[in-house]
């Protein structure tokens, strides 16, 4: 498994030095990866870590295709959170 957390860099740390977890975009990047044929678990600290779990035997390739997809997905998360959508 790997986890990438959402995190809403535009506010300030805590003590600990971390930013904010973004639920709401993590939600949303979840909503597009499904809409293009990616799962993706959400969990970890207030549901704002994407859980990328292949198989084994998962292929490079194909490994290429879900980041191709993921980094859609963020940009249109992202775009669509600064302009009120979603």
């Amino acid at each position: 498994m790997i986890g990438v957390e959402i995190v809403d860099d535009r506010q300030p740390v805590d003590q600990l030095g971390h930013h904010p977890a973004h639920k709401q975009r993590a939600s949303r990047i979840q909503q597009e990866c499904l809409k293009r044929g990616l799962i993706l678990e959400v969990g970890g600290r207030h549901s704002a870590v994407m859980r990328f779990l292949p198989p084994l035997i998962v292929t490079e390739r194909q490994i290429d295709g879900i980041f191709l997809i993921f980094n859609e997905a963020v940009h249109v998360a992202y775009v669509g959170l600064q302009h009120g959508h979603g």
